[in-house]
C-alpha cells in the first residue's frame, strides 16, 4: 500500500472515530505523550492497534502475533495465564488431577461455560479442536506444540494409523502372507513403496491409567496395501470421558504441560459449526464475522477489512457481568508513526502489543510517564531458504552472521534497550535455562560466546573465500568475487526497514555483497516464507510458554514453522532425549546442545533479543508489563479517576483470577 493510501486510511480512521465517540477539548500534560482525554469515549470502551489484518481467526490455523492477540480474547483455553504473573490459573478447567509420572491429567470443565450462541463447552470442543490440530489434512503450522500428546507426532506425521478392514500381512511386497489382520488394528508406518506401505505393529495406545499393554517381544512387522490403512484420531492420547471431564495422556512428562493449556493451539472450537461449512466447501468461513462462535469473554461484532475489527461481550460467558471493557476496537494501521499520532490525539488507548515503537523517537518517548518497557521473550532473526544457492552452503550462512555488528545494531538502530543476540533462545527463559546461561558463563562454559559467534568481519571473509568466492578489494570497498547478489525479505514495516537497510551497509562493507530489499505486507510475506520464495527473510519468535523448547521447535526437521528447510538429524534426536529426560538441570542441559547443533547450521542470523516497548495510556489499569507481552483485555479497565492517584495505584484486573486449586491425584 503506498503512503497516499495510508494517509488517506488514516485520516477516515480519525475522522470515524471521532463521529463514534464525539469530541471534547484535549487534555493535556508535559508527563504524557499527548492528550490524556478520551473524547468522550464510554469507560466500557477502548480502542487499540493491532498493526494489520489478521491471517486467521482460526485457533488451529493461526500462528502469527496479530491473529493470536485477538484469538486470546475470542477464546479461552482448559486455563488462562494471570495478568501479572502468566502463572496458569482457572479458565474452562475448574480443576484437574494428574498421576504421580506427570503423564496423566484429568480436567474438571465448569458447568456455566458457554459459546456465544448459548450453547454449553463440552469435554468433546477440546477433543475435536486437538484432534483437528493434529490431522495432517489440517495444514496446523502450530501441530508440533501438540506432539507431546500421546502419539501426537506419529498420527500428525501419517505414521499411525488403523486397518479400515481386514487384510494381511506379507514378508514383502510380493512375497508370501505372514497372518492375517483384524480390522481395527494399530499400525505405524515405516515407509511408503507405491501401493504398499510397510508396517509394524503398534501396541503402545493411550491407556489413561489402566495398567499399560506389555511391550512385544517383536512386534510383528511386514507389508500392507495402502489402500486399507486409515487415519483414526483415537490413537491420540485425549478424550472426553464426560459432557465435563477431559482426559489427556501425554508421551512423556512435560512440564509446561499446564502453559500449553492457555495457548491459542489447545482453544476448542465448534465442530458442528466447522463441518456445516466443510460441507459446502468453504471451511475457512466459519471464523468470519458473520459466523464465528466463539466462548471466550468477547465475540466478533464488526469487522471492516484492513481497517478495524470490533468486539463486545459474549453475552453468555461466565464473566459477562464482570467485565468492565464491553466494547474493543480494534485498528488495524501498520504505519507507526501514524499509530503514534493517533495515540497521541487521544484516538487511541494503547498502541498495541503487535507495534513496535520508532527507534528514532524511543530516547524522547521514555520520557513520558505513558511509556512501558519490559524484558520480553522474544528473538529477532534473518531466516535462509537453506535450499536457495549461495545460502545452501553453511559456511556463507555463518560468513553471513559474523559480518553483521549487532551491537551496533541495538545501540544506533533499534535503540530500545535490545541485546545483541548470539544464539536464539532468550538467556531470561525460565525453567531452569536462565540459571545454566548464567553458571556457564560465570564458568567460561558458555557455548555461545562472543568469541565463537560475535562481530568477526575477518574470519567471515575467510569463510567466503573457503566457499569459493574471495573478497577482494574494489575501488573504495569490496567485493566477494562470483556471489551473486542476495534478496532481502521484510514485511512492511519502518522499523523492518532501517534494520534491513543497516545489514545490508554492513554485508556490502565488509563481504562486498550486495543485497536488494524487499518489502510485502505482512500475509502475502508468511504465504512466501511458507511456499519457499525468498533466499533471506526477516522474521523472529516469541515464547508461547516459558521454556527453551517453544523456541526449538521451529528447528525440528519436522516442524511446520520451518521455514528454512534446514534439516539435522543429530538435531532432531537431542530435543528427542531433551524431551523424555527427567531433571530440570540434565534437561535443560540437552536443550543448550540442541541449540548449540541449530547455531552450527545457521539456518537463522539471530540479532537480538526483544524489549517490549510501548505507550498506554494512564487510565488503562489492569495492564501488566510482562515477558510474553500478553495483555488479555478481560483482565483491563478504564480508571475515570487516574488523575487522583499515584502512578500504579489500584493497579489491579478487573476481575480477580480464579486461582487452579492443587491437583488431586489422577485414579484411574
Amino acid at each position: 500500500m503506498c503512503w497516499v493510501m495510508a494517509r488517506q486510511r488514516i485520516a477516515c480512521g480519525m475522522v470515524l472515530l471521532s463521529a463514534i465517540v464525539g469530541c471534547r477539548p484535549e487534555a493535556t500534560s508535559d508527563r504524557h505523550y499527548g492528550t490524556v482525554s478520551r473524547h468522550g469515549r464510554p469507560l466500557t470502551t477502548i480502542v487499540v492497534n493491532n498493526f494489520d489484518e489478521p491471517e486467521y481467526l482460526d485457533s488451529t490455523l493461526a500462528s502469527d502475533q496479530v491473529s493470536s492477540i485477538l484469538i486470546s480474547d475470542l477464546f479461552e483455553g482448559l486455563v488462562v495465564k494471570h495478568p501479572r504473573t502468566l502463572e496458569p490459573v482457572q479458565g474452562v478447567a475448574e480443576r484437574y488431577d494428574k498421576s504421580e509420572d506427570d503423564r496423566l491429567f484429568r480436567f474438571f470443565l465448569r458447568k456455566e461455560a458457554r459459546w456465544s450462541d448459548g450453547r454449553a463447552v463440552v469435554a468433546s470442543d477440546f477433543v475435536y479442536a486437538w484432534r483437528r490440530v493434529l490431522t495432517p489434512a489440517t495444514g496446523s503450522r502450530s501441530a508440533t506444540l501438540l506432539h507431546v500428546v500421546k502419539n501426537g507426532r506419529l498420527f500428525n506425521q501419517n505414521k499411525l494409523m488403523r486397518l479400515r478392514e481386514a487384510s494381511s500381512l506379507y514378508e514383502s511386497a510380493k512375497g508370501k502372507i505372514v497372518q492375517k489382520l483384524a480390522a481395527g488394528t494399530a499400525w505405524q508406518i515405516l515407509s511408503r513403496k507405491g501401493d504398499w506401505a510397510e508396517v509394524v505393529e503398534h501396541h503402545d495406545l493411550p491407556y489413561f491409567g489402566k495398567p499399560p499393554p506389555k511391550p512385544l517381544a517383536k512386534p510383528a512387522r511386514g507389508f500392507v496395501r495402502a489402500a486399507v490403512l486409515v487415519a483414526n484420531p483415537d490413537v491420540i492420547g485425549v478424550r472426553a470421558t464426560s459432557s465435563h471431564v477431559l482426559e489427556v495422556q501425554l508421551e512423556d512428562p512435560t512440564p509446561y504441560f499446564l502453559e500449553l493449556c492457555s495457548y491459542v493451539v489447545s482453544y476448542p472450537v465448534r465442530r458442528d459449526l466447522i463441518e456445516h461449512f466443510a460441507a459446502k466447501g468453504q471451511e475457512d468461513r466459519w471464523a468470519r464475522a458473520e459466523n464465528i462462535i466463539t466462548n471466550g469473554p468477547y465475540t466478533v461484532d464488526d469487522w471492516r477489512f484492513r481497517y478495524r475489527i470490533v468486539f463486545k461481550r459474549n453475552p453468555h460467558h461466565y464473566d459477562h457481568d464482570q467485565l468492565k471493557i464491553h466494547r474493543i476496537v480494534w485498528l488495524e494501521v501498520p504505519n507507526i508513526n501514524a499509530t503514534l499520532n493517533l495515540y497521541k490525539t487521544g484516538e487511541l488507548d494503547y498502541v498495541g502489543a503487535a507495534m513496535s515503537l520508532p527507534p528514532a523517537h524511543m530516547g524522547r518517548l521514555s520520557a513520558f510517564e505513558d511509556f512501558s518497557r519490559s524484558m520480553y521473550l522474544s528473538t529477532y532473526w534473518y531466516a535462509f531458504n537453506v535450499t536457495k544457492k549461495p545460502v545452501d552452503d553453511p559456511r556463507v550462512r555463518l560468513a553471513l552472521n559474523l559480518a553483521v555488528d549487532k551491537r551496533q545494531l541495538v545501540d544506533k538502530v533499534t535503540r530500545g534497550g535490545q541485546t545483541p543476540a548470539l544464539h536464539y533462545v532468550p538467556d531470561a527463559t525460565g525453567s531452569g535455562y536462565s540459571e545454566m546461561a548464567a553458571e556457564n558463563r560465570r564458568t567460561g562454559t558458555d557455548p555461545f560466546s562472543a568469541k565463537d559467534w560475535g562481530f568477526d568481519p575477518r574470519r567471515a571473509r575467510k569463510l567466503l573465500e573457503e566457499a569459493g568466492y574471495p573478497v577482494v578489494e574494489a575501488g573504495r570497498g569490496r567485493k566477494a568475487k562470483g556471489f551473486p547478489d542476495l534478496e532481502l525479505l521484510y514485511n512492511t514495516s519502518e522499523g523492518h526497514r532501517k534494520i534491513a537497510v543497516a545489514i545490508q551497509d554492513m554485508f556490502k562493507r565488509h563481504l562486498g555483497i550486495t543485497v536488494a530489499l524487499r518489502n510485502e505486507e505482512w500475509k502475502v510475506m508468511l504465504k512466501n516464507l511458507r511456499d519457499g520464495h525468498f533466499q533471506l527473510a526477516r522474521f523472529g519468535w516469541t515464547a508461547d510458554y516459558n521454556h527453551p523448547r517453544t523456541f526449538l521447535d521451529v528447528f525440528l526437521s519436522y516442524s511446520s514453522q520451518n521455514n528454512t528447510r534446514w534439516r539435522s538429524p543429530a538435531f532432531d534426536a537431542v530435543m528427542a532425549q531433551a524431551r523424555k529426560t527427567p531433571g530440570r538441570a540434565a534437561s535443560i542441559s540437552l536443550y543448550r546442545q540442541a541449540e548449540q547443533l541449530a547455531l552450527e547450521g545457521m539456518s537463522r542470523i539471530p540479532l537480538y533479543f526483544y524489549t517490549k516497548s510501548t505507550m498506554v495510556k494512564p487510565y488503562v489499569r489492569g495492564f501488566f508489563p510482562n515477558a510474553l507481552n500478553e495483555h488479555a483485555m478481560r483482565w483491563v479497565w478504564i480508571d475515570p479517576s487516574w488523575s487522583l492517584k499515584t502512578p500504579g495505584a489500584d493497579n489491579k484486573p478487573a476481575i480477580t483470577p480464579r486461582e487452579l486449586p492443587a491437583p488431586g491425584r489422577f485414579m484411574p
